[in-house]
């Protein structure tokens, strides 16, 4: 029963922050200064995780393919990451002889860069 109580709580909270945000938005939205466009609540985060996407064209799936057919054994993870200064993959494999290597993907031409 109380944890029911707790999850009711949390969800109204969340409703709640929900109608703060879109609030914050329309303010923002109807405040207008000749010239200047304001940007939404989120419109940083969202331009940024949209460079990101754009400028990877492999997929963490072809990643770690990649690294598996290369070397063999097992994908343990694969993580965002910065491969000289561009967007990429960090792909941790467990081999079959029992090491764990850690191998850069280049995100946009699918090169491997080391391990």
């Amino acid at each position: 029963m109380r944890s029911v109580l707790l999850l009711m709580l949390f969800l109204l909270a969340s409703l709640s922050l929900g109608q703060h945000k879109a609030q914050a938005n329309e303010a923002i939205s109807s405040y207008q200064v000749p010239g200047v466009d304001l940007p939404s609540v989120g419109d940083k985060a969202n331009k940024k995780e949209r460079n990101k996407k754009s400028s990877r064209k492999i997929s963490q799936q072809q990643a770690a393919q990649k690294v598996k057919n290369r070397y063999g054994g097992k994908v343990l993870k694969v993580q965002s990451s910065k491969v000289n200064g561009q967007a990429g993959y960090k792909v941790k494999l467990l081999k079959k002889d029992g090491h764990i290597i850690s191998v850069l993907v280049d995100g946009s031409s699918g090169k491997i860069k080391g391990n």
